[in-house]
């Protein structure tokens, strides 16, 4: 037998512990044992014991409960994860041009990491007359960068 091993927690005869997590389908550890999914009813060892739900695209919840909580249900609001909801554009021209982006003028070439909002975007490039030299869709993914690079000949 291995001298690390961890006794079996021990367990209160019929004591439960009603799990529920928004969103479901969160899976729950209990002292880092996986037992399934939420909604959870499971029997729990004496406290102290840890407890941690995962889901993926939340936060992961994780506490040592010293306590059963009142009534025997836990209830649990699963955090979701910071998402990225812009990327960036870079453009640049030879010979150098006006950028405008879904109709607003943003500079002049060269452009490096517009920050824009995720999706697709009507990028014009215009001669300093404003005459339209490009047109383009470009495609905005979150986090990150389209480059672009058009060169004209002398």
């Amino acid at each position: 037998a291995d001298a690390q091993a961890r006794p079996a927690p021990t367990t209160i005869p019929g004591q439960r512990l009603a799990i529920v997590s928004r969103p479901a389908e969160a899976i729950v550890a209990l002292d880092g044992r996986a037992l399934g999914k939420t909604p959870l009813v499971v029997e729990v060892p004496r406290p102290p014991f840890s407890l941690a739900l995962e889901k993926p695209g939340h936060q992961r919840w994780a506490r040592v409960l010293d306590a059963l909580p009142a009534g025997g249900k836990l209830e649990v609001a699963l955090r979701p994860l910071l998402t990225v909801e812009h990327g960036f554009l870079t453009v640049n021209s030879v010979p150098w041009a006006r950028v405008l982006v879904d109709g607003r003028f943003v500079g002049n070439t060269p452009i490096r990491s517009r920050r824009l909002p995720v999706g697709e975007h009507r990028v014009v490039l215009e001669d300093r007359f404003g005459r339209v030299l490009r047109s383009f869709v470009s495609r905005i993914d979150a986090g990150h960068t389209s480059v672009h690079s058009f060169l004209s000949p002398p």
